[in-house]
């Protein structure tokens, strides 16, 4: 038996193949934290299931990735053994929802449903929010609507354009990382020709006739931007100039009226003014003492507070810059960072860090070598997004960016071999 075991794995050795034959072997073994020992097991149980799709998916970026993650997570439950205080429960969960990205990541990169399906899917999803976003500018809103039918609700912004997604920041996101799947769809033309005037002798003289195009939901996303200004805005308007592929001119407009319009808007509104105000102060503190404590206003630090609170976590050791802090670690703050850069470095330091950018880098030259522009607009609207925002916090956004970056992943493996798709 033991013979036949051998012969397989040396005709047939294949990482994939073999990944839950060798992690059901591994798991009665696997006492991770103090307690009753089949608790382990329950904790390695949910492991497993990531580290078998990682072994499964063809992208060795997204594949090294999730097994360093997972790799982070048995060192935290280990741990626990040395240091009582040490809590892996919330890295579980962000390994969890690690799992269920991957499997929708795979899923996609591997679906035999077309492109244009997919686009048709997430265009009915941005006109659902869009719906519904456009009652709750005009003071109705259908979610707490419905809602309150069953369960006591307060509503947090009232008049602002939220959808079903909770928050205007996470809403324009979402619509931003979708305007590409309306290029070149539900377009009206008007007809903006003169009447045919008779020429000479009765001949009628006919001149070409002239259109407008005109796309209504494109337009209505734009107002909805404009109109609920965040980081999200200023990454469709540098995704555009990606869209348009004129040169470096109309690249260079673009990201000189993204600058102009996030300005405009934070000192004529005087939004997140208070973040600029206190930045001067925030960075003089933190090169003093590594830590900021100065808060613009009650509620948090505000973008670059946060962000200069994760880094002085991050400089504090070098495993902590290289390594990171664990799956979940708790930088200080109870909000998110608004940065997956800054957060993957805090978590996973630069060897995560180096991972993520990897995979950004060949997955967009994937992109453009398929010369698909749809979705590298909306991948680099995504990318650039994540500067600013927690978009891979937030569950619509995130499954709307993976569906994106695992249809690239599937065009790049359609040009290439098997064998070679995995490196």
């Amino acid at each position: 038996m033991s013979n036949q075991l051998f012969t397989a794995l040396k005709k047939n050795w294949n990482v994939s193949d073999w990944s839950v034959p060798v992690l059901y072997l591994i798991l009665p073994f696997m006492i991770m934290a103090p307690g009753v020992i089949w608790k382990s097991h329950h904790i390695f149980f949910i492991l497993c299931t990531p580290l078998i799709v990682a072994w499964s998916i063809r992208n060795a970026w997204v594949r090294a990735f999730i097994v360093y993650a997972v790799g982070w997570q048995l060192f935290l439950s280990w741990k626990k053994f040395s240091d009582p205080s040490a809590n892996p429960s919330d890295g579980i969960i962000e390994i969890i929802q690690l799992a269920s990205g991957a499997v929708i990541y795979k899923y996609v990169s591997e679906s035999k449903l077309s492109n244009s399906t997919f686009f048709s899917v997430i265009r009915i999803s941005a006109i659902l929010q869009i719906a519904v976003s456009i009652f709750q500018w005009f003071g109705l809103n259908p979610v707490i609507w419905v809602l309150s039918m069953f369960v006591k609700t307060r509503e947090l912004m009232p008049g602002d354009f939220v959808g079903t997604i909770g928050n205007r920041n996470f809403l324009t996101a979402f619509l931003a990382v979708s305007i590409p799947m309306f290029f070149g769809w539900g377009v009206i033309k008007i007809d903006l020709s003169l009447p045919e005037r008779g020429g000479r002798r009765g001949k009628q003289k006919h001149a070409p006739r002239q259109y407008l195009p005109i796309n209504i939901f494109l337009i209505i996303i734009a107002v909805i931007l404009f109109l609920s200004p965040s980081p999200a805005c200023l990454a469709a308007l540098i995704g555009m100039a990606i869209y348009i592929n004129k040169g470096w001119k109309y690249f260079a407009i673009a990201a000189i009226g993204a600058v102009l319009f996030a300005a405009w808007y934070i000192v004529g509104t005087g939004a997140h003014l208070d973040e600029f105000k206190a930045l001067p102060v925030q960075l003089s503190e933190f090169l003093r003492t590594g830590d900021v404590t100065v808060n613009p206003n009650q509620h948090d630090l505000g973008r670059f507070g946060m962000w200069l609170v994760a880094l002085g976590k991050i400089f504090s050791s070098w495993h902590a810059c290289l390594l990171g802090s664990g799956p979940a670690a708790f930088y200080g703050r109870k909000y998110p960072l608004h940065n997956e850069y800054v957060a993957i470095w805090f978590e996973f330091g630069l060897v995560g860090l180096a991972l993520m950018v990897s995979y950004i880098v060949t997955t967009v030259k994937a992109a453009i070598h398929s010369h698909n522009r749809l979705l590298l607009t909306s991948f680099a609207i995504a990318c650039l997004d994540m500067t600013g925002n927690s978009s891979f916090h937030i569950a619509p956004t995130a499954f709307l960016a993976i569906i994106v970056a695992a249809l690239i992943e599937r065009e790049r493996l359609a040009t290439i071999p098997n064998q070679i798709a995995n490196r």
